[in-house]
């Protein structure tokens, strides 16, 4: 399962919900623009303060990156094998 963490004004963010609309993957979308204590934790766990932040869950959960990481996956073909 995918876990994009938002800012409603980002363009990037959109971007991103768009992309994984357009393939179908089934995500969650944390949208943090007025939760200031869970945009705290989440620049804690990533060390970045750009969104948006994708998280791919599985047995080792990690931290895919940003829009540009996402979208490399996904025109490399690799997105899709992840989330299968």
């Amino acid at each position: 399962m995918i876990t994009i963490i938002t800012k409603g004004y980002c363009p990037y963010c959109a971007a991103a919900t768009t992309l994984l609309n357009k393939v179908g993957v089934e995500y969650i979308n944390i949208d943090i623009t007025l939760k200031l204590d869970l945009y705290n934790q989440v620049k804690e766990i990533t060390g970045s303060q750009t969104v948006p932040q994708v998280f791919i869950w599985d047995i080792h959960g990690k931290f895919l990156g940003w829009f540009t990481e996402l979208n490399e996956l996904h025109k490399s073909g690799e997105l899709e094998k992840l989330i299968k």
